[in-house]
């Protein structure tokens, strides 16, 4: 299934010659199998030999019609996560990843949230990580501080988006802020169904901002 992944040489070891290798290929279950193909980057392997995995499973799954991306925030932090959107993947996940590598507190939130859904962990964790990254992100990044809906309003402002993406942003950050604390924080009370919808909205959240921190 990834043939050119599994064929990868680890020094002088070919991969098949490894324990994880045989337990790769008689896993039947395709949740444990994405868990143990994780794993793989968790060892401590140099980072020349993550890369040479990395580029061997990326290629293997473009190939295949599995539902799972792998992406690269740095040379040694690879992540699986499932498939969506592809659009949606590579400017709300891939791109968000990279830029927040560089904010390690926000970034390991949001890539925890991500390594959940991939191994259908449906929890609470999973949502206080995304809203926890956001938070952090208008905290640390653009130096806000509560409320934050007011003050995303004149930071907008600042940087002349319009009126009407303004008070679109702050009105449905307003409700993203009212589920977590009704739904998440404050109690145990969501449908897993929205988890998706919470993940891309954050990234939403967090692309557009992005985008405006960069525009000069």
């Amino acid at each position: 299934m990834l043939s050119k992944g599994l064929s990868t040489k680890i020094g002088t070891i070919e991969f098949k010659d490894l324990p994880i290798y045989k337990i790769l290929s008689e896993e039947n279950n395709f949740k444990e199998f994405v868990r143990f193909l994780q794993s793989i980057f968790w060892l401590d392997l140099n980072s020349e030999i993550k890369e040479k995995l990395y580029w061997g499973f990326k290629e293997d799954i473009e190939l295949s019609m599995l539902e799972i991306q792998i992406k690269k925030a740095n040379k040694t932090n690879i992540i699986f996560y499932p498939k969506g959107a592809k659009l949606l993947d590579e400017k709300l996940v891939n791109d968000n990843l990279d830029w927040l590598s560089g904010y390690p507190g926000i970034y390991k939130p949001f890539k925890n949230a991500l390594e959940l859904y991939q191994e259908k962990k449906y929890t609470r964790e999973l949502l206080d990580n995304l809203r926890f990254s956001l938070e952090q992100f208008l905290k640390t990044v653009l130096e806000l501080k509560k409320p934050y809906n007011k003050k995303l309003g004149n930071y907008f402002k600042g940087k002349k988006i319009s009126p009407e993406i303004r008070n679109m942003y702050t009105t449905v950050y307003s409700y993203f802020e009212g589920y977590q604390n009704e739904n998440v924080k404050h109690n145990e009370n969501f449908n897993p169904l929205e988890i998706e919808f919470i993940i891309y909205l954050t990234g939403t959240f967090i692309r557009f901002l992005t985008q405006t921190k960069e525009e000069k």
